[in-house]
């Protein structure tokens, strides 16, 4: 068995730092007081200077998610949306 680091890419234009890959190191269940959302499963993803951003499961139509040998290989999804 392999296992390797996972990275998430924002495709999206509005995406917290679209196109740059941040390491997912956890899941989390997030209440975000804005909108009157409910609780919801998100990714917790860390950026190389250490700032972390919560990004919701559900929202997986505007991120990708790839492999630490993509990001070494250059691998990246493009901004698309």
């Amino acid at each position: 068995m392999k296992i390797c680091s996972a990275y998430l890419v924002h495709i999206h234009r509005y995406g917290f730092r679209a196109g740059t890959p941040g390491e997912i190191v956890g899941v989390k269940i997030v209440s975000p007081d804005v909108c009157n959302r409910n609780p919801h499963p998100a990714y917790v993803v860390r950026f190389p200077d250490g700032i972390e951003d919560f990004v919701a499961v559900e929202d997986s139509e505007n991120f990708r998610i790839i492999s630490g040998e993509d990001v070494v290989a250059g691998r990246i999804p493009e901004v698309t949306r």
